[in-house]
């Protein structure tokens, strides 16, 4: 296995450590035991718990930023923009399900990570991009009644993350586990028709 390859391997076993555990109460030797490495051997790809962290974070930033961003800034009309903002989110998250718990466990923390690169470099660009597809600021879309578009991005951002923040207590609720492929698709259903519905004039 290569560097790159090594060192994601140690994010990706980090993110479930920490989403788990929050920073404060995570040690190396738990992310070292999750990748099945001597603690030592953490430094030869990160400076620190610190750097690992930091390095996780950008790492969610950039993935929702490509996989997410992208996307929804290049579909063709308000509508696609919008279905594609859930549809990705969800499946976002379903991949990465560790991330939701981090960026809560960030935003309550105050952390500076949400100011200075989640909130500018992600959500901004987001809410530009959907306030001005569905007609705000020079905006020539009107399918939609009017509007607070970033209150709407906010919320579809708030509804989709919070599935699987908490996942465990849904899975407990229903009896099923929240992550599965049915459930995870009939959420997307869901969160699709009450949005749609919810703001089509």
């Amino acid at each position: 296995m290569g560097f790159d390859d090594r060192r994601q391997e140690i994010l990706d076993a980090a993110e479930e450590v920490f989403a788990e555990k929050g920073y404060r109460s995570t040690t190396l030797n738990e992310i070292a035991r999750a990748v099945n490495i001597k603690t030592p051997g953490l430094y030869y790809y990160f400076r620190s718990k610190e750097d690992i962290y930091n390095s996780l974070l950008m790492d969610i930033y950039r993935r929702l930023g490509e996989t997410v961003l992208e996307p929804v800034r290049s579909a063709p009309d308000p509508g696609e923009k919008l279905r594609l903002l859930v549809v990705l989110l969800v499946d976002f998250w379903k991949e990465h399900p560790g991330f939701p718990r981090i960026i809560a466990r960030e935003s309550f923390s105050r952390s500076p990570f949400i100011d200075e690169e989640l909130i500018p470099n992600f959500l901004v660009p987001m809410f530009d991009e959907l306030v001005t597809a569905l007609g705000g600021e020079g905006g020539s879309a009107r399918r939609f009644r009017d509007l607070d578009v970033p209150l709407l991005a906010y919320n579809v951002l708030g509804m989709t993350m919070f599935y699987f923040v908490s996942n465990r207590m849904f899975s407990t609720l229903a009896g099923e586990d929240s992550l599965s492929d049915r459930r995870v698709e009939a959420f997307k259903r869901e969160v699709l028709e009450l949005v749609f519905h919810g703001i089509e004039g």
